[in-house]
Protein backbone atom coordinates (compact mmCIF):
# COMPACT_ATOMS: atom_id res chain seq x y z
CA UNK A 1 0.00 0.00 0.00
CA UNK A 2 1.60 3.03 -0.85
CA UNK A 3 1.57 6.10 1.39
CA UNK A 4 1.90 9.98 0.66
CA UNK A 5 3.58 11.92 2.79
CA UNK A 6 1.59 14.53 3.82
CA UNK A 7 4.07 17.91 4.24
CA UNK A 8 4.07 21.60 6.44
CA UNK A 9 6.64 23.20 4.51
CA UNK A 10 9.56 20.87 5.62
CA UNK A 11 8.30 18.85 8.39
CA UNK A 12 6.97 15.54 7.70
CA UNK A 13 3.32 15.92 9.82
CA UNK A 14 1.40 12.95 8.57
CA UNK A 15 1.28 9.69 6.22
CA UNK A 16 -1.56 8.61 4.36
CA UNK A 17 -2.85 5.72 2.16
CA UNK A 18 -5.95 5.15 -0.34
CA UNK A 19 -8.49 2.44 1.38
CA UNK A 20 -11.57 1.42 -0.07
CA UNK A 21 -14.90 1.60 1.16
CA UNK A 22 -18.13 0.56 -0.01
CA UNK A 23 -19.68 -1.07 -3.18
CA UNK A 24 -19.10 0.62 -5.43
CA UNK A 25 -15.78 0.89 -3.86
CA UNK A 26 -15.13 4.84 -2.63
CA UNK A 27 -11.31 5.97 -2.15
CA UNK A 28 -10.64 7.78 0.76
CA UNK A 29 -6.94 8.68 1.85
CA UNK A 30 -6.41 7.43 5.35
CA UNK A 31 -3.58 8.72 8.19
CA UNK A 32 -2.06 5.07 9.17
CA UNK A 33 -1.81 4.85 12.37
CA UNK A 34 -0.15 2.20 15.40
CA UNK A 35 -1.37 3.93 18.04
CA UNK A 36 -4.83 3.32 17.78
CA UNK A 37 -7.15 0.53 16.80
CA UNK A 38 -10.14 2.27 15.60
CA UNK A 39 -11.02 2.93 11.87
CA UNK A 40 -12.92 6.26 10.81
CA UNK A 41 -14.08 8.23 8.02
CA UNK A 42 -16.33 11.42 7.82
CA UNK A 43 -19.92 10.15 7.23
CA UNK A 44 -22.25 13.17 6.83
CA UNK A 45 -20.34 15.08 8.83
CA UNK A 46 -21.29 18.88 9.92
CA UNK A 47 -17.49 20.27 10.19
CA UNK A 48 -15.99 18.22 8.08
CA UNK A 49 -13.63 19.90 5.51
CA UNK A 50 -11.79 16.95 3.67
CA UNK A 51 -14.27 14.77 1.57
CA UNK A 52 -15.99 11.69 3.64
CA UNK A 53 -17.87 8.79 2.90
CA UNK A 54 -21.10 8.61 1.12
CA UNK A 55 -22.95 5.70 2.55
CA UNK A 56 -26.09 6.32 0.50
CA UNK A 57 -24.11 5.13 -2.26
CA UNK A 58 -23.01 1.84 -1.12
CA UNK A 59 -25.24 -0.90 -1.08
CA UNK A 60 -23.18 -3.20 1.15
CA UNK A 61 -23.36 -0.17 4.16
CA UNK A 62 -25.22 -1.18 7.46
CA UNK A 63 -25.62 1.82 9.74
CA UNK A 64 -26.18 1.49 13.71
CA UNK A 65 -27.62 3.95 15.92
CA UNK A 66 -24.65 3.39 18.54
CA UNK A 67 -22.40 5.88 19.04
CA UNK A 68 -18.66 5.89 19.03
CA UNK A 69 -16.55 9.20 20.14
CA UNK A 70 -12.81 8.61 19.58
CA UNK A 71 -10.44 10.60 21.44
CA UNK A 72 -6.91 11.25 20.08
CA UNK A 73 -3.54 13.32 21.83
CA UNK A 74 -4.53 15.87 19.38
CA UNK A 75 -8.14 15.81 18.41
CA UNK A 76 -11.39 13.71 18.52
CA UNK A 77 -13.78 12.53 16.41
CA UNK A 78 -17.72 11.33 16.72
CA UNK A 79 -20.47 9.62 15.33
CA UNK A 80 -22.12 6.24 14.61
CA UNK A 81 -20.41 2.47 14.20
CA UNK A 82 -21.22 1.16 10.86
CA UNK A 83 -19.97 -1.65 8.90
CA UNK A 84 -19.03 -2.06 5.40
CA UNK A 85 -16.89 -3.28 2.84
CA UNK A 86 -13.00 -1.87 2.98
CA UNK A 87 -10.49 -2.97 1.05
CA UNK A 88 -6.75 -2.05 0.24
CA UNK A 89 -4.77 -3.30 -2.31
CA UNK A 90 -5.69 -7.10 -3.03
CA UNK A 91 -6.72 -7.78 0.43
CA UNK A 92 -10.64 -6.89 1.33
CA UNK A 93 -12.81 -7.89 4.52
CA UNK A 94 -17.02 -7.60 3.98
CA UNK A 95 -18.13 -6.64 7.20
CA UNK A 96 -15.33 -4.08 8.70
CA UNK A 97 -16.65 -2.25 11.70
CA UNK A 98 -15.68 1.15 11.76
CA UNK A 99 -16.83 4.93 13.05
CA UNK A 100 -18.85 7.09 10.45
CA UNK A 101 -18.11 9.98 11.71
CA UNK A 102 -20.52 13.42 11.86
CA UNK A 103 -18.54 15.90 13.57
CA UNK A 104 -14.79 16.19 14.40
CA UNK A 105 -12.24 18.59 16.38
CA UNK A 106 -10.79 21.64 14.42
CA UNK A 107 -7.51 19.91 14.41
CA UNK A 108 -8.13 16.55 11.87
CA UNK A 109 -9.78 19.73 9.89
CA UNK A 110 -6.18 21.24 9.72
CA UNK A 111 -5.19 17.98 8.34
CA UNK A 112 -4.97 16.81 4.67
CA UNK A 113 -6.86 13.04 5.44
CA UNK A 114 -9.92 11.40 5.19
CA UNK A 115 -9.68 9.57 8.49
CA UNK A 116 -7.81 7.06 10.70
CA UNK A 117 -7.07 3.42 10.01
CA UNK A 118 -5.75 1.68 13.95
CA UNK A 119 -3.53 -0.81 13.54
CA UNK A 120 -2.63 -1.27 17.05
CA UNK A 121 -4.32 -4.23 18.91
CA UNK A 122 -8.09 -4.62 19.26
CA UNK A 123 -7.96 -5.07 22.68
CA UNK A 124 -7.90 -1.38 23.24
CA UNK A 125 -10.90 -0.33 20.36
CA UNK A 126 -13.20 2.24 21.54
CA UNK A 127 -15.59 0.63 19.40
CA UNK A 128 -14.70 -2.78 21.16
CA UNK A 129 -13.96 -4.55 17.52
CA UNK A 130 -11.43 -6.18 15.56
CA UNK A 131 -8.99 -3.98 13.45
CA UNK A 132 -8.78 -3.89 9.81
CA UNK A 133 -5.35 -5.96 10.18
CA UNK A 134 -6.93 -8.73 12.34
CA UNK A 135 -9.98 -9.50 10.12
CA UNK A 136 -7.65 -9.77 7.61
CA UNK A 137 -5.90 -12.52 9.34
CA UNK A 138 -8.59 -14.23 10.95
CA UNK A 139 -9.56 -14.79 6.87
CA UNK A 140 -6.42 -15.66 6.00
CA UNK A 141 -5.81 -13.06 3.71
CA UNK A 142 -2.15 -12.30 5.00
CA UNK A 143 0.77 -14.92 4.35
CA UNK A 144 2.04 -14.11 7.51
CA UNK A 145 0.67 -12.41 10.73
CA UNK A 146 2.80 -9.14 10.52
CA UNK A 147 2.95 -5.60 8.60
CA UNK A 148 6.25 -2.96 8.14
CA UNK A 149 5.77 0.41 7.54
CA UNK A 150 8.27 2.83 5.70
CA UNK A 151 8.38 6.28 5.90
CA UNK A 152 9.93 8.88 3.27
CA UNK A 153 12.02 11.92 4.72
CA UNK A 154 10.66 14.88 2.71
CA UNK A 155 9.58 13.03 -0.27
CA UNK A 156 5.94 13.21 -1.04
CA UNK A 157 6.21 9.83 -2.50
CA UNK A 158 7.75 6.70 -1.53
CA UNK A 159 6.69 5.61 1.92
CA UNK A 160 4.82 2.10 2.32
CA UNK A 161 2.67 0.06 4.57
CA UNK A 162 3.09 -3.60 3.54
CA UNK A 163 0.07 -5.99 5.29
CA UNK A 164 1.38 -9.56 5.70
CA UNK A 165 5.21 -8.66 4.27
CA UNK A 166 8.76 -7.07 5.03
CA UNK A 167 9.72 -5.26 2.43
CA UNK A 168 13.66 -6.10 2.15
CA UNK A 169 14.03 -3.20 -0.23
CA UNK A 170 13.65 -0.86 2.50
CA UNK A 171 16.55 -2.12 4.56
CA UNK A 172 19.93 -1.57 4.77
CA UNK A 173 20.40 -4.69 7.54
CA UNK A 174 18.82 -6.91 9.92
CA UNK A 175 15.70 -6.84 11.46
CA UNK A 176 16.43 -6.00 15.59
CA UNK A 177 13.20 -7.56 17.52
CA UNK A 178 11.54 -6.33 20.61
CA UNK A 179 8.94 -7.73 22.77
CA UNK A 180 5.85 -5.84 23.55
CA UNK A 181 4.75 -5.03 26.75
CA UNK A 182 1.69 -6.30 26.28
CA UNK A 183 -0.79 -6.80 23.07
CA UNK A 184 -2.23 -3.34 23.65
CA UNK A 185 -0.71 -0.92 22.10
CA UNK A 186 2.66 -1.47 20.35
CA UNK A 187 4.95 -0.98 23.49
CA UNK A 188 8.65 -1.65 24.12
CA UNK A 189 10.88 -1.08 27.46
CA UNK A 190 12.44 2.03 26.45
CA UNK A 191 16.81 1.68 28.35
CA UNK A 192 17.61 4.64 27.86
CA UNK A 193 18.48 7.87 25.67
CA UNK A 194 22.20 9.43 24.63
CA UNK A 195 23.66 12.08 22.92
CA UNK A 196 27.07 12.25 21.02
CA UNK A 197 28.25 9.55 21.78
CA UNK A 198 27.97 10.79 25.50
CA UNK A 199 26.17 9.76 28.83
CA UNK A 200 23.15 7.56 28.79
CA UNK A 201 20.17 9.27 30.34
CA UNK A 202 17.77 6.29 32.04
CA UNK A 203 14.32 6.77 31.10
CA UNK A 204 12.23 3.98 32.59
CA UNK A 205 9.60 4.11 30.29
CA UNK A 206 7.47 2.40 27.67
CA UNK A 207 7.85 3.58 24.69
CA UNK A 208 4.90 3.48 22.13
CA UNK A 209 6.13 2.96 18.57
CA UNK A 210 3.01 5.19 17.13
CA UNK A 211 3.24 6.04 13.36
CA UNK A 212 0.79 8.66 14.31
CA UNK A 213 2.64 10.32 15.92
CA UNK A 214 5.10 13.03 14.21
CA UNK A 215 7.36 13.43 16.68
CA UNK A 216 9.15 11.63 19.56
CA UNK A 217 7.71 12.70 22.98
CA UNK A 218 9.76 11.94 26.51
CA UNK A 219 9.04 12.76 30.02
CA UNK A 220 10.54 16.71 30.76
CA UNK A 221 13.07 15.60 33.13
CA UNK A 222 14.62 13.20 30.87
CA UNK A 223 14.41 16.01 28.10
CA UNK A 224 16.13 18.19 30.29
CA UNK A 225 19.00 15.51 31.23
CA UNK A 226 19.56 15.31 27.55
CA UNK A 227 19.55 18.98 26.44
CA UNK A 228 21.90 19.85 29.40
CA UNK A 229 24.21 17.54 27.28
CA UNK A 230 23.95 20.01 24.68
CA UNK A 231 25.70 23.51 24.76
CA UNK A 232 23.79 26.20 24.17
CA UNK A 233 20.25 24.71 24.23
CA UNK A 234 16.96 25.78 25.42
CA UNK A 235 13.78 25.45 26.84
CA UNK A 236 11.83 27.43 24.78
CA UNK A 237 7.86 28.19 25.73
CA UNK A 238 7.15 31.01 22.30
CA UNK A 239 5.91 29.25 19.55
CA UNK A 240 3.10 27.12 20.54
CA UNK A 241 6.00 25.78 22.70
CA UNK A 242 7.72 24.14 25.04
CA UNK A 243 9.98 22.45 23.00
CA UNK A 244 13.53 22.52 22.72
CA UNK A 245 16.11 24.85 20.97
CA UNK A 246 19.72 24.37 20.08
CA UNK A 247 22.38 25.89 18.07
CA UNK A 248 21.67 25.13 14.28
CA UNK A 249 25.23 24.54 13.74
CA UNK A 250 25.04 21.57 16.14
CA UNK A 251 25.03 18.12 14.74
CA UNK A 252 23.07 16.34 17.16
CA UNK A 253 23.27 12.35 17.29
CA UNK A 254 20.43 11.20 19.42
CA UNK A 255 19.74 7.50 20.13
CA UNK A 256 17.23 5.23 21.66
CA UNK A 257 17.71 2.33 23.32
CA UNK A 258 16.00 -0.53 23.31
CA UNK A 259 16.68 -4.00 24.16
CA UNK A 260 20.08 -2.89 25.03
CA UNK A 261 20.79 -1.75 21.61
CA UNK A 262 20.86 1.75 20.63
CA UNK A 263 19.33 3.26 17.39
CA UNK A 264 20.39 6.53 16.36
CA UNK A 265 18.03 9.39 14.94
CA UNK A 266 19.24 10.98 12.00
CA UNK A 267 20.23 14.40 12.55
CA UNK A 268 18.04 15.57 9.40
CA UNK A 269 15.04 13.92 11.80
CA UNK A 270 16.16 15.46 15.14
CA UNK A 271 16.49 19.31 13.28
CA UNK A 272 12.66 20.84 12.71
CA UNK A 273 14.78 23.93 11.36
CA UNK A 274 14.80 26.91 12.41
CA UNK A 275 13.13 29.36 14.93
CA UNK A 276 13.10 31.92 12.55
CA UNK A 277 14.34 32.33 8.71
CA UNK A 278 17.39 34.22 10.12
CA UNK A 279 17.76 32.60 13.36
CA UNK A 280 20.83 30.66 14.71
CA UNK A 281 18.62 28.60 17.10
CA UNK A 282 17.22 25.61 15.78
CA UNK A 283 14.35 23.40 17.23
CA UNK A 284 14.06 20.36 18.03
CA UNK A 285 11.56 17.23 17.46
CA UNK A 286 12.03 15.98 20.91
CA UNK A 287 9.77 17.30 22.69
CA UNK A 288 8.25 16.91 26.35
CA UNK A 289 5.10 14.52 26.90
CA UNK A 290 2.21 15.35 28.03
CA UNK A 291 1.97 14.44 32.00
CA UNK A 292 -1.66 13.84 32.00
CA UNK A 293 -0.92 10.83 29.36
CA UNK A 294 0.48 8.92 32.43
CA UNK A 295 3.28 8.53 34.23
CA UNK A 296 6.50 6.12 32.26
CA UNK A 297 5.33 7.00 29.06
CA UNK A 298 7.38 7.67 26.02
CA UNK A 299 5.50 8.01 22.29
CA UNK A 300 8.43 7.31 19.49
CA UNK A 301 6.44 8.47 16.29
CA UNK A 302 7.69 9.66 13.07
CA UNK A 303 11.22 11.27 13.62
CA UNK A 304 12.43 8.22 14.44
CA UNK A 305 10.49 5.96 12.01
CA UNK A 306 12.10 7.81 9.21
CA UNK A 307 15.42 6.36 10.34
CA UNK A 308 14.06 2.72 10.93
CA UNK A 309 12.15 0.69 9.00
CA UNK A 310 9.73 -0.82 11.61
CA UNK A 311 8.33 -4.51 11.13
CA UNK A 312 5.31 -5.59 13.49
CA UNK A 313 4.44 -9.05 14.56
CA UNK A 314 1.24 -10.17 15.88
CA UNK A 315 2.18 -13.83 16.54
CA UNK A 316 2.67 -14.83 19.74
CA UNK A 317 2.94 -12.48 22.77
CA UNK A 318 3.59 -9.48 19.64
CA UNK A 319 6.89 -8.40 18.75
CA UNK A 320 8.12 -4.82 16.90
CA UNK A 321 11.49 -4.83 15.05
CA UNK A 322 13.52 -2.42 13.37
CA UNK A 323 15.58 -2.68 10.68
CA UNK A 324 18.20 0.26 9.37
CA UNK A 325 16.30 2.39 7.05
CA UNK A 326 17.49 3.24 3.42
CA UNK A 327 16.61 6.66 4.02
CA UNK A 328 20.22 6.48 6.17
CA UNK A 329 22.37 6.02 3.08
CA UNK A 330 24.31 8.52 2.06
Amino acid sequence: MPLTDVMRGSMDVLYKGPVELGTPPQRLYLQVDTGSADLWVPCKCRNCINEGFNAQASSSYKGTRTKCSLEYATGSASGVVARDVVSVGGASVKNQTFCAVHEVSDDFNDEDMNGIMGLAFGTISVMGELTFFEKLLALKELTESIFAVYLTRGQPDGSELCLGCYDITKATGPVFWNTVVSRTYWSVPMDGVSINESQTVPTDCTAVIDTGASLVYLPAEVLKAIFDLIPGSRLTLEYGGPFYSYPCNTTVILKLGFGGRAYAIHPLDFNLGRMDSDATMCISSIVPIDSSLGEGLCIVGDTFLKSWYAVFDYSGPGRVGFAPSINNQD
